[in-house]
Formats: structure tokens, C-alpha cells, sequence
């Protein structure tokens, strides 16, 4: 097969591995591969991040004691560096939580919509799934692509999973979100 080379910025490459990962996600597909993509896109936007200014909710995080920081850093790194590196040790077993990647995803949602200035469409789908679970954990008022979006999905507690793997495929028609 002749792939032909792509030009692809870092914050696409982000964009496109978290948009695969909220995919997985969605359809409840392999835990680990999902972790995975998210903490790859989530460590670009990161990098990203830090040479802009913008804040991470759960790495780096400000409001972490800083005596405390190493081991906050270790916990929240802890199945992203299992699921990649052997050589330190290799007979390890991970007891993993994938309700983790749930609060990955959520940080890399928002700090690309940061970064960008605008949503993607597969965030703003996660974020509904999100809200759902945890509606009283996020404040919609900066975020006026997200009600548009519930207004279309129906009320953020009767949406499912299965709800929402229709408005990965289709266009939202949401001004001003990428794909």
C-alpha cells in the first residue's frame, strides 16, 4: 500500500488521536486502548498548554499541595506509563480504573477547546456523556456550544452511551466546532 505523507500540526494530531479515543469510549470498546490514545493526545495538549499558559485540571495542576506534587503526578501517570514502558518492570500488574480515562478525557476536552478556541465535535458529544454522569460538576456558562448540544440530545440524565455513537457519524451542525 502507497500511503501518501500527511501534514499534520500537533494539535490535530491531539485532536484526531482523542476524537479516536471518545470513540472507543463511546462504544465501550477496549479500556486500555482508549486510556492510551487519551493520554497520548492529552500529554500534546499539554506540552501545548504549558507554552501558553493554560492551566491542566489534573496534571500540574495549581491547587496541589507542592510538597505533594511528585506523588499526585506518579498516581495520575500511572496506567499511562504501564500501558507503555516494560524495561523498569516487566512482571508488573496494573489493578487499572478505567473511570480515570473519564477525567483524562474530560482535561484534554478542555484544554484543546482552550488552545483552539473553538470545541471539536466528538469533544462536545464526550461532554454531554460526561455531564450526564456528573451534572453537577461542570458549569455550562463559558460553554455555549454544549447547550446547543443538550438542547439536541434531550435531558443530560436520560442520555445513554448508545444515545450518542449516532452523533459521532453525523454532522452537529454547530457553527465554529472542528471535526
Amino acid at each position: 500500500m502507497n500511503t501518501p505523507p500527511e501534514t499534520v500540526s500537533k494539535l490535530d494530531a491531539a485532536r484526531r488521536q482523542l476524537s479516536t479515543a471518545i470513540s472507543l469510549f463511546i462504544r465501550e470498546q477496549d479500556t486500555i486502548s482508549t486510556h492510551t490514545l487519551t493520554a497520548a493526545g492529552h500529554q500534546i495538549l499539554l506540552d501545548l498548554a504549558k507554552v501558553r499558559g493554560v492551566a491542566s485540571l489534573t496534571k500540574d495542576s495549581p491547587h496541589v499541595r507542592p510538597e505533594r506534587r511528585a506523588e499526585f503526578a506518579a498516581a495520575v501517570n500511572e496506567a499511562e506509563n504501564f500501558f507503555k514502558h516494560a524495561d523498569r518492570d516487566p512482571n508488573k500488574v496494573l489493578v487499572f480504573r478505567p473511570a480515570q480515562t473519564e477525567y483524562l478525557l474530560l482535561d484534554a476536552v478542555l484544554i484543546y477547546q482552550q488552545l483552539s478556541g473553538r470545541p471539536f465535535q466528538s469533544g462536545l458529544v464526550y461532554m454531554v456523556w460526561f455531564i450526564a454522569g456528573h451534572p453537577d460538576l461542570i458549569d455550562l456558562r463559558d460553554l455555549p456550544e454544549m447547550s446547543s448540544l443538550l438542547e439536541k440530545m434531550g435531558p443530560p440524565e436520560e442520555v445513554e452511551r448508545s444515545d450518542l455513537v449516532g452523533f459521532l457519524e453525523t454532522s452537529l451542525n454547530i457553527p465554529n466546532v472542528d471535526l
